[in-house]
């Protein structure tokens, strides 16, 4: 039996808080970031017949080839580098963008 962690594609840890107000974006900004970015990928992927980063998974072929990710892992840590591409505005991911998927994602749990 699968743990339900295998369907996650993010494995963040969060600091435990007084309950006091943190400093930070407002939720505001952050619906609109999310907004922008949600846009950025519907507009880049409407020519090929895709709506969301979520249908993308080509790359990250140099893990996959070395068996250090399986097929699935592979595709999530592709789109999760869009994502994180799309929230930071850049036009499309770069090696810091493919760095924080991976750190995010924890690829050891998904290797062949």
């Amino acid at each position: 039996m699968r743990a339900i962690s295998d369907r996650l594609d993010l494995a963040v840890t969060i600091a435990a808080t007084s309950g006091a107000a943190t400093a930070g974006e407002s939720p505001a900004t952050v619906a609109a970031r999310i907004a922008a970015a949600r846009a950025a990928a519907a507009a880049r992927w409407a020519q090929e017949g895709f709506s969301a980063n979520a249908d993308f998974t080509k790359g990250l072929r140099r893990l996959l080839d070395a068996g250090q990710l399986s097929p699935r892992a592979y595709g999530r840590l592709l789109r999760l580098a869009w994502t994180v591409s799309d929230l930071c505005g850049a036009g499309r991911p770069d090696r810091d963008a493919v760095d924080t998927a991976i750190e995010l994602y924890h690829p050891r749990r998904h290797t062949s």
